[in-house]
């Protein structure tokens, strides 16, 4: 799992162009593809919940981030553990897959498992 929740945060960092530390309202919610949405909450103050549009939503505390697949909450993750759904189209390999194929389409250089820009 901290495979998956770190691309997230590299995926994060280049699409919106910020490190979670330096997100101003201290949460961030986005499209990896037409099946992938994930969020992340980084205020450490307070639980918060998400519900990104199309999906059946999810509360999450402070380092916590939500992952969901066709709208269905599919996972929950931190740095250090999470559970991600283990079907055939989601799971946590489909889900690294699908990052690292947004960022290719968005003209990152994908070198030796780490991305470079």
């Amino acid at each position: 799992m901290n495979e998956a929740y770190i691309k997230a945060c590299e995926f994060i960092r280049f699409i919106a162009g910020k490190s979670l530390i330096e997100l101003t309202d201290k949460k961030w919610v986005g499209n990896i593809d037409k099946n992938w949405i994930i969020a992340i909450h980084a205020n450490k103050d307070k639980e918060i919940e998400f519900k990104p549009e199309g999906t059946m939503g999810g509360k999450a505390k402070f380092g916590i981030m939500l992952v969901w697949f066709n709208g269905w909450l599919a996972g929950m993750l931190d740095p250090y553990s999470g559970i991600i759904a283990a079907g055939k189209f989601a799971n946590e390999n489909t889900f690294i897959e699908a990052i690292e194929l947004r960022l290719i389409k968005k003209g990152v250089n994908y070198d030796n498992k780490r991305f470079v820009t």
